[in-house]
C-alpha cells in the first residue's frame, strides 16, 4: 500500500514538473540580433535650443502616436496608440548661460514606447521599452544640431513562472537600439517646428527578419 502511495505521489510530481517546465518553455524566446542603423540618429534644424525645447514640451503627450504594427507572418498591419515619454526635468541639463544642453525624455515602463519593428518573435513585434538623451548643440544663431542617444532598451521577450499572486510575470530582455527608435524622435521635433518634410524612417524587410 505504501509503496503505491509513493508511486502515486512520484507520478504526480512529474506531472507537476513537467507542467512548469512547459510554462517557462512557452516564454522563452530567443531575441534576433539588432540589423545595422538603417536611419540618422541626428538633425540640424533651423531653430534655437529654446524653441525646440519648448515645442517638446508642449506636445510631449502627443509624442509617438500613430505608429503601424506589422505581423511579419501574414503581412498585416495595425493601427497604434503608442506609448508615452516625458521630459525628466531632475536629469535635463542647462549651461551656465542658460542654454539647454540636454533633454532626457523618460518612457512609462509600466506602457511600451511601442512594439519594436525589429526585435520580433513568432512574427509579432515584441513590446520596446527605453530612455532618451536629446542632446542640443547650437550651430549658429539660428541652427541647432539635435542628436538622440537611446538608453537602457529593453523587449518583453515572454514570460516566465513566478510563485505568487501572479503565475506567469515578464520577462525582459536588454536589446541593442537600431537607430529607429532615434531617428522618430528627430521626425517628431522635425513635425513639431513645422519644418520641411523629413525623409520617412527605413524599417527592416519582413525577410531581414527570418530567424
Amino acid at each position: 500500500m505504501r509503496e503505491k502511495m509513493t508511486l502515486k505521489s512520484s507520478k504526480c510530481y512529474l506531472i507537476y514538473g513537467t507542467a512548469i517546465l512547459i510554462m517557462i518553455g512557452c516564454g522563452a524566446t530567443m531575441v534576433r540580433k539588432p540589423l545595422k542603423s538603417l536611419n540618422p540618429m541626428s538633425w540640424a534644424f533651423k531653430a534655437t535650443p529654446k524653441q525646440i525645447y519648448d515645442c517638446i514640451e508642449a506636445n510631449e503627450a502627443e509624442f509617438f502616436s500613430g505608429r503601424q504594427s506589422t505581423d511579419y507572418k501574414t503581412g498585416q498591419t495595425t493601427n497604434l496608440m503608442t506609448g508615452s515619454v516625458s521630459i525628466n526635468k531632475q536629469k535635463t541639463m542647462i549651461s551656465e548661460n542658460g542654454e539647454i544642453e540636454r533633454v532626457f525624455l523618460e518612457s512609462s515602463h509600466y506602457d511600451p514606447f511601442w512594439p519594436s519593428p525589429v526585435y520580433v518573435k513568432d512574427g509579432k513585434e515584441l513590446p520596446y521599452f527605453a530612455d532618451f538623451l536629446v542632446t542640443l548643440q547650437r550651430e549658429s544663431k539660428a541652427t541647432t544640431s539635435v542628436s538622440v542617444w537611446c538608453m537602457g532598451a529593453k523587449v518583453i521577450s515572454g514570460k516566465e513562472f513566478t510563485i505568487g499572486h501572479a503565475w506567469r510575470k515578464n520577462v525582459y530582455e536588454s536589446v541593442a537600439c537600431s537607430s529607429i527608435e532615434e531617428y522618430t524622435i528627430l521626425r517628431y521635433i522635425g513635425k513639431c517646428l513645422k519644418q520641411a518634410e523629413m525623409p520617412n524612417t527605413i524599417f527592416p524587410m519582413a525577410e531581414d527578419l527570418a530567424k
